[in-house]
């Protein structure tokens, strides 16, 4: 089942996006390129890597295969993804 949390800039998946070389499990959410404003799936982020970029405060940066460009998500967007990281 698949459940979007969305605006114009920010859209997850809470099914599996995949699992890492490690065996974690990635999660998918999609973030809309500054560039070419096109939605541009993230699923290269890990459970336990996006909870430990949210703790410690870093940066989270989405990519743009069109673009070739990374950006930082936005304070609003780390906030829907702490609380997705939440409530799954």
């Amino acid at each position: 089942m698949k459940k979007l949390i969305g605006s114009d800039t920010l859209q997850i998946e809470s099914h599996r996006a995949g699992i890492h070389p490690c065996g974690h499990e990635r999660l998918l959410f999609v973030s809309k390129c500054p560039g070419c404003t096109r939605d541009q799936p993230q699923n290269g982020f890990s459970r336990s890597a996006l909870q430990r970029l949210l703790d410690g405060g870093y940066p989270i940066e989405a990519y743009c295969v069109i673009c070739d460009e990374f950006w930082p998500v936005s304070l609003w967007q780390r906030l829907t993804l702490a609380e997705r990281l939440l409530s799954a």
